[in-house]
């Protein structure tokens, strides 16, 4: 039975090669200075994560309810003996990528912040490769019981935080892991790119844990010191909830941002945890009546490290992040993945990626043309990739601060000693993204 991280990770290849739109995290600062606004209530990006608070009444706790949303026409071209055909669907489709929702409250020195989004999935879903797409087509008993196909809910983030000081803040819940420029801000009004970087999607580090985070931020006279200290439950099948070891993950950030000559910001990051999945059986006897075993199906430590840079200059940003994993698994935790023609131990490894992002923003109408050029190294998968090169170029347009124009191309090129490493994959993407 293959792995189910290494499954994913095959399938996350897939995702590249389909170019499936996923929840995005801010790249970049906004393209105009009237998206301020936007900006503050869409992740500011202050480095640690949800940025610029929203005014706070001096009568009382203040609610708020915002989010965003986006609309997409994505096409996908492979050529006819490209393997990828077997896995990806190739017409135009329209889609909504993202839909969420903000509920914030703030009082005085507390702020709570929940974010749900909103799917259509799993209708038409497929859990693994090469599965049929799931049905979730049901009788609705207040329309005659006329079909519907229900769709599902992500948590987002659901997290509670008390200012001690502006130099030390805590925050329990669960929360986006403060590391590198993309990961911590995600509204896709804000957004240069149409997608993330598959660097960031793949989750070198964990996108979010559920635990105790200490944050703060220093000023240094034309700098700002900011830092994020974590524990939580790490990484696991139901770590949102559920830790399946008694390893609690470590984690920290750092970054210094000086607006002495520009907008220089440089961040170093960290991650530790350990990976559990358990196999279960239940077994109903006598005395004691319910006994339960439980064996390691795969368990590994984990070590993360990711340092950033970001430099605005006038109207060129440039923007970098280099990401690194790695995994070293138990001696009752290693699993086997599927390769032809044999099952083979997964190895221990260590696997990185690393873009770089290049925008100027012109006088014509608030336009963004933007290049992004991305290197990842993949772990061992079915498909028999080992590397996959990718240069995304596209333009932004930033009609009004909440409403955001975006087209792109997409060209990948995969490298490995199997028919699917000796392929690649274009896309055109044009999307609407907009705030409420």
């Amino acid at each position: 039975m293959p792995d189910a991280v290494t499954r994913h990770s095959a399938i996350g290849l897939v995702a590249l090669g389909v170019l499936v739109h996923v929840p995005t995290a801010d790249a970049s600062v906004p393209t105009t200075s009237t998206a301020a606004d936007l900006v503050a209530m869409l992740d500011a990006g202050d480095g640690l994560g949800e940025g610029v608070r929203l005014p706070v009444s001096s009568g009382g706790p203040t609610t708020s309810l915002y989010g965003f949303s986006d609309f997409t026409l994505s096409k996908t071209f492979l050529s006819a003996d490209n393997p990828f055909r077997a896995l990806i669907e190739t017409p135009a489709t329209f889609y909504v990528g993202n839909l969420n929702v903000y509920f914030e409250n703030t009082f005085e020195a507390f702020r709570s912040l929940v974010e749900v989004r909103f799917l259509y999935e799993p209708n038409g879903a497929t859990t693994d490769l090469g599965a049929n797409y799931q049905q979730t087509t049901a009788a609705d008993h207040a329309d005659l019981f006329r079909r519907f196909r229900w769709g599902a809910i992500e948590i987002e983030r659901a997290w509670a935080e008390y200012a001690i000081d502006p130099r030390l803040v805590l925050r329990v819940g669960q929360w986006l892991t403060p590391y590198g420029i993309w990961n911590v801000d995600h509204g896709s009004p804000t957004l240069i790119a149409v997608r993330r970087p598959y660097t960031i999607g793949d989750e070198l580090f964990p996108e979010r844990q559920t635990g105790i985070q200490v944050h703060g931020v220093v000023a240094l006279g034309a700098s700002d010191l900011s830092y994020a200290l974590t524990l939580s439950n790490g990484r696991g099948p139901f770590d949102s909830y559920l830790d399946l070891d008694d390893n609690k993950a470590v984690g920290g950030r750092i970054a210094l941002r000086d607006y002495s000559w520009a907008d220089l910001a440089w961040g170093v990051s960290a991650f530790y945890g350990r990976f559990t999945s358990l196999d279960r059986e239940i077994e109903i006897r006598d005395d004691p009546i319910f006994v339960a075993t439980r064996t390691i199906a795969t368990q590994f430590d984990e070590l993360s490290i990711a340092t950033d840079l970001r430099l605005r200059v006038d109207d060129l940003l440039v923007q970098v992040e280099v990401i690194g994993n790695q995994r070293t698994y138990t001696e009752e935790g290693r699993p086997r993945v599927a390769l032809s023609p044999n099952a083979v131990l997964v190895p221990d490894d260590w696997t990185w990626g690393a873009y770089a992002l290049f925008a100027v923003e012109t006088p014509w109408l608030s336009m963004t043309p933007y290049i992004i050029v991305e290197l990842t190294q993949q772990r061992i998968n079915p498909l028999g990739i080992d590397a996959a090169n990718a240069i995304y170029l596209g333009l932004n347009w930033r009609v009004i601060p909440q409403l955001t124009v975006k087209v792109q191309g997409t060209y990948i090129s995969f490298m490995g000693d199997s028919a699917f490493g000796r392929s690649r994959v274009e896309a055109f993407d044009t999307q609407v993204a907009w705030s409420f």
